[in-house]
């Protein structure tokens, strides 16, 4: 689960096993600012991979088992990654 913070921060909790709470967690009950981005608007937590939008940017982290995140490789990624868009 994640939401975006009054200051554009995203903080998500739950399971994060597979690197969809950011780095610095595999697991949590409270919420846990995710680093690496900011000004976000509006994010989305699915059930191994999360992502968040800024005014500019996509940001995915998380899972990558099927290319999810968009990070052009197969391997999770705890920290977040920026999306190309074309």
């Amino acid at each position: 689960t994640c939401a975006v913070t009054p200051t554009g921060a995203v903080a998500c909790w739950g399971d994060g096993a597979s690197g969809q709470l950011g780095p610095q967690s595999d697991g949590s009950a409270r919420p846990v600012i995710v680093p690496g981005v900011s000004g976000i608007r509006k994010v989305s937590a699915g059930q191994h991979s999360s992502c968040g939008i800024s005014a500019d940017a996509l940001w995915c982290w998380g899972a990558s088992r099927y290319g999810e995140i968009g990070a052009g490789s197969r391997e999770n990624l705890a920290q977040p990654h920026r999306v190309a868009i074309s």
